[in-house]
């Protein structure tokens, strides 16, 4: 049996097909967009997440490094003992507010690539700081303290005069605790001034990258946020 098959027929099934497959292909096609979009923009928020992070880690940080400085070191900052004044401390927990710097590895190579190394370098200052302070305290827990204990009976009222105390414990150990009491507060008062200038410099560097993003900046006091 022959089908004839009108050619108006047959053109108009053809651009049927052909309207199907490029609504098929239109849709796909925008459907792969919008995806890619969101995708897109849920990475733009993980990483601005990213930096607000490691700036409150930071802020964390330097609350940490000034409250040590006002509170302690600034006691004794001119005193000529102040090797045997400062008070020793529980060991701190270096690791509680570490920076991830190398979870902004995805600046590099944009405006802001410098920021992961500055990051790297302040942790290592902070670590640094907190180090010290432990090795100091441990020096002054385990030797400093049973030695004055041993040699000066009102060392427990607390009422003993420096230079007592320097001929009690002899020039070695003298020295040793004078050479970390230094370095802390060497160290601390450059730390410092670095945490500082980081406090307002990394969120400007970041709103380069991202200038729609609201950061976590910091500075002695108050504390901001930059808009």
């Amino acid at each position: 049996m022959i089908v004839r098959m009108d050619s108006t027929y047959v053109l108009d099934q053809v651009i049927r097909g052909g309207v199907t497959l490029a609504a098929a292909y239109v849709g796909a096609r925008f459907a792969f967009g919008f995806n890619s979009k969101q995708q897109r923009q849920l990475r733009r928020t993980g990483q601005i997440e990213e930096c607000n992070r490691a700036m409150l880690n930071l802020m964390g940080q330097f609350d940490e490094l000034t409250g040590y400085r006002d509170q302690e070191l600034s006691k004794y900052r001119d005193s000529p003992f102040r090797h045997f004044q400062l008070s020793a401390h529980a060991e701190n927990d270096i690791d509680r507010l570490s920076v991830n710097a190398a979870a902004l590895a995805f600046l590099i190579g944009s405006k802001a690539s410098n920021i992961p190394v500055e990051l790297a370098l302040l942790e290592r200052k902070y670590r640094a700081c907190q180090q010290l302070v432990n090795i100091r305290s441990e020096v002054h827990l385990t030797q400093l303290q049973p030695l004055l204990e041993t040699k000066l009976r009102d060392y427990e009222t607390g009422q003993i005069a420096s230079d007592l105390v320097e001929a009690a414990v002899g020039p070695r150990l003298s020295n040793t605790l004078k050479r970390v009491t230094d370095n802390i507060y060497n160290l601390f008062d450059s730390t410092i001034v670095s945490f500082t200038e980081a406090g307002k410099d990394l969120p400007t560097q970041m709103k380069t990258v991202f200038p729609e993003a609201k950061f976590v900046a910091f500075s002695p006091r108050p504390i901001t946020v930059s808009s």
